[in-house]
């Protein structure tokens, strides 16, 4: 082979090369949904929260239920205080739960262990036993408005999730998760560039329609982030916005499940 043709041949492997580069640093994504989720649990407390033995959940607010005041025009105002309890280790849940319509007072305690849930009503000195109340669906819609307990599910869940692209809320650039379940409903999370933090869940639901979790004014307590302020959205109109929430680990189990 003479030194023209070994010159040409090296020059041809150097562009192929150069172009093979080029090709991959194209098609390389610029936020894969695993950066994004690393970036989101770190934010969130890393392994204090994946590794948290047992949690407790303080969600206290109140909101508009058209329908439900005096005059057809105007709407009752609904107060909702919930304090839910997971034992993660035991795979149990209990959740206290107050409730103030217009014209009545709800205060219960739901304590579900196996396959057992029983219902205490505290006013009315009742009980009954509502073992469909399992530990998936017992305060499900609790966990549903916890940014904390959303960052937490998602990291077991990356494989189902789609990155789709970015979108500014707040003037701030999100980065969009999609999680498709086969109850044909879908959740788009709204995750800051930034700071990893949930800014907005929105969860379209097959009858209910678009429901939107709006996250603000984060806060850390025990190494673990959560949003102080929720608001709750039904088909853009609003339902629930908090009064006061709080996280906390390692709760008293003792008190929760007596």
């Amino acid at each position: 082979m003479n030194t023209f043709t070994i010159r040409l041949l090296s020059c041809f492997i150097l562009s192929l090369a150069s172009y093979s580069l080029h090709a991959l640093q194209v098609t390389e994504p610029v936020s894969t949904k695993e950066q994004i989720i690393k970036k989101m649990i770190a934010a969130y407390g890393g392994d204090t929260l994946l590794h948290a033995n047992s949690i407790k959940v303080v969600d206290y607010n109140k909101g508009p239920w058209a329908g439900e005041g005096e005059t057809p025009d105007i709407p009752e105002l609904w107060r909702i205080n919930e304090e839910l309890t997971i034992d993660y280790k035991n795979k149990r849940k209990s959740l206290l739960s107050y409730r103030v319509p217009r014209t009545t007072i709800d205060l219960e305690k739901w304590v579900q262990q196996g396959d057992t849930t029983m219902v205490y009503d505290i006013l009315h000195e009742k009980y009954s036993r509502e073992d469909w109340a399992n530990f998936d669906r017992l305060g499900a819609s609790l966990e549903r408005s916890s940014d904390t307990l959303q960052a937490k599910r998602l990291y077991g869940l990356i494989e189902q999730l789609s990155y789709v692209g970015d979108e500014y809320f707040r003037g701030r650039l999100q980065q969009k998760l999609v999680l498709d379940l086969p109850s044909t409903e879908r959740y788009t999370y709204f995750i800051d560039n930034t700071s990893g933090l949930i800014n907005k869940i929105l969860r379209q639901h097959p009858r209910a329609g678009e429901l939107l979790y709006v996250f603000s004014n984060h806060n850390t307590d025990s190494n673990v982030v959560y949003a102080r302020d929720m608001n709750f959205f039904v088909n853009g109109q609003l339902r629930l916005l908090s009064i006061h929430r709080d996280v906390q680990l390692a709760p008293k189990l003792d008190e929760a499940f007596s």
